[in-house]
């Protein structure tokens, strides 16, 4: 009997290889509305979510077959479904989230929601301590945050953001960011040689007011939190890459 992972899987199977061109995406630079809508109805953007959150619930093995199957297809379609589910805010919350923030945000990636993480900035890359963008207190114990991040994939349509920055305390915080909040703008899309489609933006906050709420696991040190997720993440990098391997070999032998 066929259980609801094995079912996802194979559907998510006849969606790359039925609705996927990946020369497109490539020479357009951007994953089209209607193939995002497809994705997002087939469960693409839920696989890691458990399914007490609407998600398709999928073990780490079931979670990199199928990116191993967008990786023999599509790099750019496997690098926004990577960010948004192993080092976005699904990453971090199903790791360090408290309850309130599970309910609250996990359910949104089975209806249209992805996410992004703003790590990286021009002069913060291999060593992340070296982050500037900061995070201070209104009166009410609300959060300003200033700064502006580099190579954030996905972030271009991403809803939800985890930003890594520093408090007034020198204390290095991971907050949840939505992007329609005042003050959250994306500068410009990142322009690469491969994964065109991967639609990652410079992303400036200016003065952007955020619920003391939204602060993850707040005992936590953020960079501690992003490297460890971004460390689990590589597996399943690694998943996308042997199945390009394996595309690739196949086609060469035909």
């Amino acid at each position: 009997m066929i259980n609801d992972q094995e079912k996802f899987l194979e559907e998510f199977k006849s969606l790359l290889k039925h609705s996927v061109d990946p020369d497109f995406i490539d020479e357009k630079k951007y994953i089209g509305p209607s193939l995002r809508k497809a994705l997002i109805d087939v469960g693409a953007f839920s696989m890691k979510i458990p399914s007490e959150y609407d998600g398709q619930g999928l073990s780490s093995l079931q979670f990199s077959k199928a990116l191993m199957m967008c990786g023999a297809k599509c790099g750019s379609i496997s690098a926004v479904l990577l960010a948004s589910q192993s080092i976005g805010l699904p990453a971090f919350l199903l790791k360090y989230g408290n309850q309130d923030q599970k309910e609250k945000y996990l359910p949104r990636f089975s209806y249209g929601s992805s996410s992004a993480l703003a790590l990286t900035e021009s002069h913060a890359g291999s060593n992340p301590k070296n982050i500037t963008s900061s995070i201070s207190k209104d009166q009410s114990g609300n959060l300003i945050l200033n700064g502006k991040k580099i190579w954030s994939t996905n972030s271009l349509r991403a809803d939800l953001i985890v930003v890594i920055a520093k408090s007034s305390e020198d204390e290095f915080k991971a907050i949840i960011v939505r992007s329609d909040y005042s003050g959250v703008s994306k500068e410009s899309k990142c322009e690469f040689s491969g994964l065109r489609g991967s639609e990652s933006a410079v992303l400036k906050f200016d003065n952007v007011k955020i619920p003391k709420e939204n602060i993850i696991s707040p005992e936590t040190c953020g960079i501690k939190m992003a490297l460890e997720v971004l460390c689990e993440s590589r597996i399943f990098l690694s998943a996308i890459c042997v199945g390009a391997a394996k595309q690739l070999l196949k086609e060469s032998r035909e």
